[in-house]
């Protein structure tokens, strides 16, 4: 996932989630989780203890794409989380992908009532398919791309990801010590 600071401009961007009962004007909200991944996998899969065969299966062989959107607190202190520097209007351009990742009816992103995890997220369909040969890792390095970073192309998993991003983008991820 992307996490991104919930400034009044982005409760104002996301205030559909409103709709889907996440209450984006929360206070105690602090980030605003962006991911996408598949349907089957990731609207079935809270935590590693809920992996199953077949949504696991249904990912690998190719599934329609979800976006996940999930309201956090302070997330600076995860061991999964890492910062990155944008550069000018980078935000802008992160952003401007991920909503082009949301499959919209009538203007508005299709929710998945159902599907959310809890009372701080909500799925809504995806544009584009999951498969072994794109998973959410490749999402997030060509969201990263598109926000002006350079990557490898070729990141199936989070520690190549970071690996990628530390080789090809140094200056970007200076200030993080892992």
């Amino acid at each position: 996932d992307i996490a991104v600071t919930l400034t009044p401009e982005m409760r104002r961007r996301y205030d559909f989630l409103s709709q889907a009962g996440v209450a984006i004007d929360d206070p105690r909200a602090r980030y605003l989780l962006i991911g996408w991944g598949s349907r089957a996998f990731y609207t079935a899969t809270a935590s590693l203890a809920d992996i199953r065969p077949g949504p696991l299966l249904t990912a690998i062989s190719g599934d329609q794409s979800v976006m996940h959107l999930h309201l956090a607190g302070d997330v600076s202190g995860l061991d999964s989380a890492f910062a990155v520097d944008l550069p000018p209007q980078g935000l802008d351009r992160l952003l401007r992908f991920a909503q082009a990742g949301f499959r919209h009816e009538a203007g508005t992103p299709v929710h998945l009532p159902g599907a959310e995890y809890g009372p701080h997220d909500a799925f809504f369909a995806g544009m584009g398919r999951f498969d072994i040969w794109r998973p959410c890792n490749i999402w997030t390095a060509e969201a990263l791309r598109a926000a002006g970073l350079k990557t490898g192309r070729w990141t199936p998993t989070t520690r190549a990801l970071l690996l990628s991003l530390r080789w090809h983008s140094p200056q970007a991820v200076a200030a993080n010590k892992r």
